[in-house]
């Protein structure tokens, strides 16, 4: 099993819930993509890159599935206006408890066996006044759209992770535009960070799956060269 070099340290990816919704659910749809986060997870797994989400990501996936779980309730009782149930779910609904119970144990068991395997680390809640608090501010001071979004944002730079897994393009072009270049709503993210925190590093750098796949090949091949020459 190869370790990192203590000259490249880890990395910390933040993987925010349409990726780890699409690694768990999305494997029969694009064998393709998901064989690249099959590497990410594997990178993990072998304790080259850690990979983290957050607390909401549970929250959002735990939403999906009641959303696909009163889909498949109301066409089990032989309803057939398959767009109407659609429509449904973006409003007010009911689904069985004893359903929604079964569909939330799959999930938590699922979260627990890829911390188990050193794939996934869900960052616990302890902290949720600070990001909360940051996530408001990347609302009111950069144009990236939606709490949700930013609750993802906040809890990667509070956790110091150095690269964002998305495949949100709008969401990417976000951080690009508004943490990753020198601007007033950086700085003014920075300042709140440092304020909250006693931290002004705000070291994320957006990636999409592809991307954050030849990112982690370019740091092993690093890794692989510099160790052979401290071999040599």
């Amino acid at each position: 099993m190869m370790q990192p070099s203590p000259r490249f340290p880890l990395a910390w990816l933040y993987l925010d819930t349409n990726t780890v919704h699409y690694y768990r659910i999305g494997r029969a749809r694009d064998p393709q993509k998901v064989s690249k986060l099959n590497s990410i997870f594997e990178d993990a797994e072998h304790g080259r890159v850690k990979c983290a989400t957050s607390a909401y990501t549970r929250f959002e996936m735990i939403n999906f599935a009641k959303k696909a779980e009163y889909a498949l309730q109301e066409l089990e009782a032989g309803r057939t206006d398959i767009g109407k149930i659609l429509e449904e779910t973006r409003a007010s609904f009911k689904v069985s408890s004893e359903r929604m119970a079964k569909r939330c144990r799959e999930i938590d068991e699922w979260f627990l066996e890829q911390e188990r395997l050193g794939h996934l680390e869900l960052l616990p809640a302890e902290d949720v006044s600070i990001t909360w608090r940051l996530a408001e501010t990347l609302v009111e001071q950069t144009g990236i759209a939606g709490m949700g979004d930013c609750l993802h944002v906040a809890t990667a730079i509070v956790r110091g992770c150095s690269i964002f897994v998305t495949e949100d393009q709008s969401l990417r072009k976000g951080i690009q535009q508004e943490l990753c270049a020198e601007s007033s709503s950086r700085e003014a993210v920075q300042q709140a960070l440092f304020a909250l925190t006693g931290s002004e590093n705000l070291s994320i750098e957006p990636r999409t799956i592809d991307t954050t796949h030849v990112w982690i090949g370019q740091e092993l091949e690093k890794l692989k060269n510099a160790e052979g020459t401290g071999n040599s």
